[in-house]
């Protein structure tokens, strides 16, 4: 796992979220959260000065050790029903930046690639479903939980209307 890139997605999205879960330490955005086996705990002060924030910038990242999303999710290992997911290796390309395709129950779920590259090569990913029904997607390293990501949901309908659109121009008519 690479953390110079968990901070530079934190610190895009000013976002920081570091706790405890599962008996291990966490760090995300809100968007993906990452374990950091082996890392040491951090307090505030801690992380605003590993994070390279300056005073004067403090007051611009929100730092918190829950959000309203880390209770939807289960950071176990094992126990949680995971579902196969039938991953792209074709990024689809927009303005936001890049997004794996994601197959989840015979829906498209866009993850984004940024969150991907975290983890580097070596990993699967597997969907599970919150308790809310909301899916996330678990990433592994063999049996081991490596961080939980959330599609990007929004840009999916995006998506879905460039392949409509581009079956349409093709064929000649509408995707059945």
């Amino acid at each position: 796992m690479q953390f110079k890139k968990i901070i530079s997605l934190c610190k895009k999205h000013k976002k920081i979220i570091m706790f405890d879960a599962a008996g291990r330490q966490w760090c995300g955005d809100g968007q993906a959260y990452f374990c950091l086996d082996g890392f040491p705990e951090m307090s505030r002060d801690e992380i605003i000065k590993v994070f390279d924030i300056s005073q004067d910038d403090e007051s611009k990242y929100i730092i918190a050790d829950r959000d309203e999303r880390t209770a939807l999710l289960d950071f176990r290992d094992a126990g949680v029903p995971e579902y196969d997911v039938a991953v792209s290796s074709y990024p689809f390309v927009c303005a936001s930046g890049e997004y794996i395709p994601g197959m989840i129950d015979g829906q498209i779920h866009l993850i984004d690639d940024d969150y991907r590259a975290v983890f580097g090569g070596g990993c699967t990913m597997f969907a599970r479903r919150a308790a809310s029904g909301e899916m996330y997607i678990a990433v592994r390293r063999g049996i081991f939980l490596e961080g939980l990501i959330f599609p990007s949901n929004d840009l999916t309908m995006t998506f879905e209307r460039w392949i409509d659109k581009m079956h349409e121009l093709i064929h000649g008519g509408e995707r059945q």
